[in-house]
């Protein structure tokens, strides 16, 4: 199996191989003699900055193909797809526990809306668990109305995989 030049941690990419530090080292040493040369020549910050920026942005592409040329990118899509199924898994779950303890603490649709300040449609699609942009806050707001806490709505939630395989990829 052919060695990756670089390998990724969340989102940032490392070197992991001797032709991935080369290329790195060469990236960087270069950012510096450009910066050097073009602070020599330049008679303003502002100058150098706006030269430097144009020619490092040059660098920084051409350093992303190679970055995205050698770096297995099967190990990123898979647990990227897994990613977004599990916390479409995840919200869906949450929606039901919430939907859940609403109901035993005697709370309509409505009320639970109006306590913590979401539109009906807004809440209704937290409870189906289709709702983009729940975050933290928002089941904060969720659970201070219904005088629980995240944990328990996030209960049962589970990945269909170890998150920790994204992180440390084999």
């Amino acid at each position: 199996m052919k060695l990756p030049w670089f390998n990724f941690r969340v989102i940032i990419f490392y070197p992991v191989s001797a032709a991935g530090w080369i290329v790195t080292l060469s990236a960087v040493g270069y950012g510096i003699y450009t910066y050097i040369d073009i602070d020599s020549r330049s008679l303003s910050l502002i100058d150098t900055l706006i030269n430097f920026a144009s020619r490092m942005g040059i660098v920084f592409l051409i350093f992303c193909v190679i970055v995205y040329l050698t770096t297995p990118s099967n190990n990123f899509m898979k647990y990227g797809r897994q990613l977004r199924e599990s916390l479409l898994i995840m919200q869906k779950t949450a929606g039901a526990n919430i939907k859940e303890l609403r109901i035993k603490k005697g709370i309509s649709l409505e009320e639970l809306a109006a306590k913590c300040n979401f539109s009906l449609p807004v809440m209704n699609s937290i409870e189906e668990g289709t709702w983009k942009d729940l975050d933290e806050h928002a089941l904060e707001r969720v659970c201070n109305v219904l005088g629980t806490d995240i944990e328990t709505i996030l209960a049962n939630c589970e990945f269909p995989f170890d998150p920790n395989d994204i992180m440390n990829p084999k």
